[in-house]
């Protein structure tokens, strides 16, 4: 028995050997295959998570630019509406002093009518004093020599009179 033992032993020992072996040798070689594919798959993270980083900077990089965009846009917005107010403000100031300016025109045509209404009751007045001042020589003088003023004004109408006198006398009269 000892002989049979024997090889039954060593043939069982060589086949547990073998079989361990084999799925050592197996093992081993899934634990490189699985090193390999978390090394691949653990690049890939780590190229995907670069890329990400990326996307997240450039995407961080635009929204800071639209951010930066949309508050110059308010600020714009705000300029705007402060020189719409301005000029909303320069416009009613425009319209005052364009309704001054007509009050200032209708001012002026009635002073210009005033002054020429003024001068034409400066003219009359002129006029008048004239005759008085002309009627109060003509008074102040002895009457001999109005006598030879009232003469030498006279002929002109006494010519006349004597004109229409002798007409009526040549007709026989006047009735």
């Amino acid at each position: 028995m000892s002989e049979k033992y024997l090889n039954y032993y060593i043939e069982t020992l060589t086949a547990t050997l073998t079989d361990c072996v084999v799925r050592n040798v197996s093992l081993q070689a899934n634990a490189k295959v699985t090193e390999d594919v978390v090394n691949e798959q653990s690049k890939t993270v780590e190229e995907l998570t670069k890329k990400l980083d990326q996307k997240n900077d450039s995407d961080n990089e635009k929204v800071n630019s639209l951010n930066n965009r949309v508050n110059s846009l308010h600020e714009e917005n705000a300029r705007l509406k402060k020189e719409i107010s301005d000029l909303a403000t320069i416009r009613s100031e425009y319209e005052n002093v364009k309704n001054q300016v007509n009050h200032v025109d209708t001012f002026r045509n009635e002073l210009v009518k005033s002054r020429k209404e003024t001068e034409d009751v400066r003219s009359e007045m002129n006029k008048i004093i004239t005759e008085l001042n002309t009627k109060i020589e003509y008074l102040q003088l002895p009457s001999a020599k109005k006598k030879k003023i009232d003469m030498l004004n006279k002929p002109e109408e006494s010519s006349i009179e004597a004109f229409a006198a002798d007409e009526s006398s040549k007709d026989g009269g006047s009735f």
